[in-house]
This record gives C-alpha cells, sequence and structure tokens, in this order.
C-alpha cells in the first residue's frame, strides 16, 4: 500500500512541471506572433491608404489624396511612403514640404523602390527646390519660440536655415515675460534670408513666481519703460522745448540789436527815401547811414526768424505732449489730442 502511494503520488507532480512549462512556451510564443499580426494589419492599412490616395491623384483629386498619405507616412515612414507624400505636396505647391519628404526617400540608396524611381523623384526634387527658400532666424532673448508659417520650428538659437515655400511667410518669436514679435517676409525660390527678431520686455509690474502666484514688481519693469515709445516721444518734446527757448532767445536779442540800430540811424539823422536810398537828411549820401540801416534791417530778419522757429517747435512739443499715450498713474483730467494730417487738424477731448 505505500509502494502505490509513491508510485501515484508523482503523477501529478510531473503533469504540474508540464503545464508550468506549457504556459511558459506559451508566453515565450505568443509575442512574436502578436507582433506579426500587428505588422502584417499596419502594412495592409498602409498598401489600402497609397491604393486609395493613387486613385483620388488619377482623378485630380490631390487635396484629397493628402491626409491618407500623411496617415500612411505616419504608420510605415519608409522611403517610399516619404516621396509619396513629397510629390502630392509638391502638386499642392507645399514646397518645403515636398523638399523635405522627397530628400529623405532619395536618402536610402538601397531601397529598390528608389533605386527604380530614382531619376522620376531627382527630377520632382529639382522643381520643387526652384519654389523653396531658406529663413535664418536669430534674435532674443536665447530660449524664445520660433514659428515660422504658424509652426514651430525650435527655440532661439536655431541650428539651421529653416526651410519655407516662396511667397510670403511668417517668422514668429515667444517668450514668457516678452512681448510676442511678428516679421513677415517675402521669399523667393532659392532665396537665403536672415532675420533678426530681439523682443521687449512686457511694459507689466507684475512678474510670475516659482509657484505659479503672481506678485507687484516695485521697479515696474524700468527698462521696458525705457524703451517705449512713450518715453522716446518724452524726449523729442524735451529737445523741440530747448530749440523753441533758443530761437525765442534769438529772436529776443534780434530785437533789442535792432531798436539800437534803429537809435543809431535816427541819431545819425539818417533818412530813407521813397526810392529806397539810404542819405542824410540833407540828401547827402553817407556810407555810415547805409551800414547802420543794414544792421537793423538783418536784426529784424534775425528777430523774425527766431520767433518763428521757436512757434514751430513748441508748437510741435505741444503737439507730442497731448498726443502721447496717458500714463498708468491716476489723472483727474487731461486733453487728449489726435493730430490728423489728412485734414491739417488737431482735435482734442478731454479724458478722465
Amino acid at each position: 500500500m505505500l509502494a502505490g502511494r509513491k508510485k501515484w503520488s508523482r503523477v501529478p507532480h510531473a503533469c504540474a512541471r508540464l503545464a508550468v512549462f506549457a504556459v511558459l512556451a506559451g508566453l515565450w510564443l505568443a509575442p512574436p506572433s502578436l507582433a506579426f499580426a500587428q505588422v502584417s494589419a499596419a502594412a495592409g492599412e498602409v498598401e489600402e491608404l497609397l491604393r486609395k490616395s493613387n486613385d483620388l491623384r488619377r482623378s485630380g483629386y490631390d487635396q484629397g489624396a493628402l491626409p491618407l498619405l500623411q496617415k500612411a507616412y505616419s504608420l510605415d515612414p519608409s522611403p517610399r511612403t516619404a516621396v509619396q507624400l513629397g510629390l502630392v505636396e509638391q502638386a499642392l505647391g507645399r514646397w518645403a514640404d515636398a523638399d523635405l519628404h522627397l530628400a529623405t526617400g532619395l536618402l536610402a540608396k538601397d531601397d529598390g523602390w528608389i533605386k527604380r524611381n530614382r531619376s522620376v523623384i531627382e527630377e520632382a526634387l529639382s522643381r520643387v527646390k526652384m519654389n523653396v527658400g531658406r529663413v535664418e532666424v536669430t534674435g532674443e532673448p536665447a530660449g524664445a519660440e520660433v514659428l515660422v508659417g504658424g509652426r514651430p520650428v525650435g527655440k532661439v538659437p536655431l541650428k539651421e536655415a529653416v526651410a519655407v515655400s516662396a511667397g510670403t511667410v511668417d517668422v514668429e518669436l515667444r517668450a514668457a515675460g516678452y512681448q510676442p514679435a511678428l516679421r513677415t517676409l517675402t521669399i523667393a525660390g532659392g532665396q537665403y534670408q536672415p532675420v533678426v527678431i530681439r523682443l521687449q520686455r512686457e511694459a507689466l509690474g507684475r512678474v510670475a513666481m516659482a509657484g505659479g502666484d503672481v506678485a507687484t514688481d516695485p521697479t515696474g519693469d524700468l527698462a521696458a519703460r525705457a524703451d517705449s515709445p512713450t518715453s522716446g516721444r518724452t524726449w523729442a518734446g524735451r529737445i523741440l522745448l530747448a530749440g523753441a527757448a533758443v530761437g525765442a532767445g534769438v529772436g529776443i536779442y534780434a530785437v533789442i540789436d535792432r531798436y539800437r540800430g534803429v537809435d543809431a540811424f535816427n541819431t545819425r539823422r539818417c533818412i530813407e527815401t521813397p526810392r529806397g536810398d539810404i542819405v542824410l537828411q540833407s540828401g547827402e549820401r553817407d556810407g555810415k547811414c547805409e551800414s547802420l540801416a543794414a544792421d537793423y534791417k538783418g536784426a529784424t530778419t534775425l528777430a523774425i526768424v527766431g520767433f518763428a522757429a521757436a512757434a514751430a517747435l513748441g508748437g510741435t512739443a505741444v503737439i507730442l505732449k497731448l498726443t502721447e499715450a496717458p500714463s498708468s498713474e491716476s489723472v483727474a483730467w487731461r486733453p487728449r489730442c489726435t493730430l490728423d494730417w489728412m485734414t491739417r487738424g488737431l482735435s482734442c477731448a478731454g479724458r478722465f
């Protein structure tokens, strides 16, 4: 009885070991089989997408074929799908994208499909490059995000120039704490265009804290205020006022000099005839009288010029002051004027 029990007790252990081995073998073999099935399914979907896109292109509907080829390339970024995508982008005038994908496909020199179609692909790429320019973007601050045509292409400094389609293209820089800046360029095919963009700090007295809280900056961002248009207008106004003061001073000095000249002219008993001759009251010509007349007439002209310059410069300074943007400081009332060059008028209104 004991021997029989030992004999039958070994059977369950053997079965258990066999079951464990079978499970481990299944786990070992299952993933490759599953991966193979997934690859086959993806390959079949890619071929179906290529077939449908080719049908659409034959019917002249390149726009409809584009999303199909984009999906096929995302599923299988092979040289063949890259070239197919580049060709439809070429047909739609998306030159920069076509340049990238056609060139990417041609890098696969050992690919059989590329070998058979290399001449056609190279010819298409040469036509595409005639419609592609490059933009070299530099600027400040370092780390600012660069967008070309609305799409992010990297951060300052960029490693290389950005390929763009010929025509009008927008180049934008963005950075936290700075005002974004946009430049619109017109690029010709084959052109290399550098552009420099320097961002200005936001004119706000608030800075973001590390935890996401916001606190008031006691300095009020003085650097931004110094670079603001209002600051420039203020300095221009001061310079104009200084010029007006100089003009007024010249005019006053000339008036005084004129009175002196006229007094000396009269003391010498000089007169000016209706014909414009400068003579003594006795009728005799006198060189001194002519010199005195020239002096006071010159002083008269200088006074007119000085006062006219003072009026022009002072008036311009006043206009700059009235038309500048109001400061953030609260004021009870101030006039706000706008200069209209078309009607040559100045319209003003009170601002509270």
